[in-house]
């Protein structure tokens, strides 16, 4: 997922996700199958909003915001 649009990115491996950021220019965060699930329906900005504010992906059990969303914030 892009974190300044919100848009969901499929990828099929490591090599695709990093090609993809390179060509987009902005840092994509990994979500898992089930999260991926649940933020579909959701518009862009709505997504953008719920992943700032939902739990962090890297387990910490903090927001995403307070934890990881500076390191995916940096542009390449």
């Amino acid at each position: 997922m892009d974190i300044n649009t919100g848009k969901i990115y499929e990828v099929e491996n490591e090599d695709h996700l990093k090609k993809l950021e390179v060509d987009l220019n902005t840092k994509l965060v990994p979500l898992t199958e089930k999260q991926a699930k649940n933020l579909k329906p959701l518009s862009n900005r709505k997504r953008k909003f719920l992943m700032k504010k939902g739990d962090c992906i890297c387990g910490s059990l903090k927001s995403f915001k307070k934890c990881c969303y500076r390191k995916y914030k940096k542009q390449i």
